[in-house]
């Protein structure tokens, strides 16, 4: 059950990583040039081939468009005997090879074994890489449960921004129509948007208290843009897709990537 597990995750993590070989590709060859959308577009492909365990197979492949021709074989009744005496002959040699394996093996009893303990050794790894996965899965995960709910708590303490008039303009240059709160906390070093039903965004004390008003507007923009893009509640699903996926390390860098 757990092997076939691995092996279903593994073949996910493989088919991902080509996907994603491509696209950080493109973005290194395109940079800034890469539309946005499409950009998200290609990274919710590979995210969904992390998690949904299914194989798509194309009715239009390449290899359904060509056509192999059978082959015909026309043999003359010589050949048909010369075909007959060659199988005679492979079969007597067949024969007295196996008689000479036979005679090796019963000369050799000592290394009946050594092939035995190869496949059991081999056996055991098999067995046990699984176990490391699952091990490995599940502590990243709840590292990452743990890790939100400290973070959740440190942010109770954050106190409205004085600057908070300036989201309704910003959201109405996105056309964002949601009821977004602004906050300042001396816990965090950089902006962050929090909560899945009553989002709000958090800025630093420091930058709250050192920027001017220009310099907010682009930033409230920024964490806007997010909001606006669920960015908040896909990066839950990125990092499940990352503690699935945790001994491949494009699935790191493309988790990385995908934040910027």
């Amino acid at each position: 059950m757990l092997e076939n597990m691995f092996e279903t995750v593994l073949e996910m993590s493989i088919t991902a990583s080509v996907a994603a070989v491509v696209i950080i590709f493109f973005r290194w060859l395109l940079g800034s040039k890469l539309p946005k959308i499409f950009s998200y577009a290609l990274w919710a492909i590979i995210l969904f081939r992390l998690l949904v365990p299914i194989s798509m197979t194309s009715m239009f492949s390449v290899f359904n468009a060509i056509s192999v021709p059978k082959a015909t074989i026309i043999q003359s009744p010589d050949a048909d005997n010369r075909f007959s005496g060659s199988i005679d002959n492979m079969r007597t040699v067949a024969r007295n090879n196996s008689d000479n394996v036979e005679e090796y093996n019963t000369s050799s009893p000592q290394s009946e074994g050594a092939p035995e303990k190869q496949v059991v050794a081999r056996k055991g790894l098999i067995s046990v890489i699984p176990w490391v996965w699952l091990s490995g899965a599940v502590g990243l995960f709840v590292f990452s449960i743990f890790a939100y709910f400290r973070t959740s708590h440190s942010l109770r303490e954050a106190v409205l921004c004085k600057h908070r008039a300036l989201v309704p303009l910003c959201s109405q240059n996105l056309s964002l129509k949601r009821d977004v709160k602004i906050f300042m906390s001396e816990k965090i070093n950089t902006p962050v948007v929090c909560g899945l039903l009553r989002t709000s965004i958090i800025l630093p004390l420091e930058l709250a208290q050192s920027s001017d008003e220009q310099e907010l507007k682009h930033i409230i923009t920024h964490e806007l843009v997010h909001i606006k893009r669920f960015d908040y509640m896909i990066k839950p699903i990125a990092v499940l897709a990352l503690c699935l996926h945790w001994f491949n390390p494009i699935v790191w860098l493309s988790f990385v990537l995908s934040l910027k």
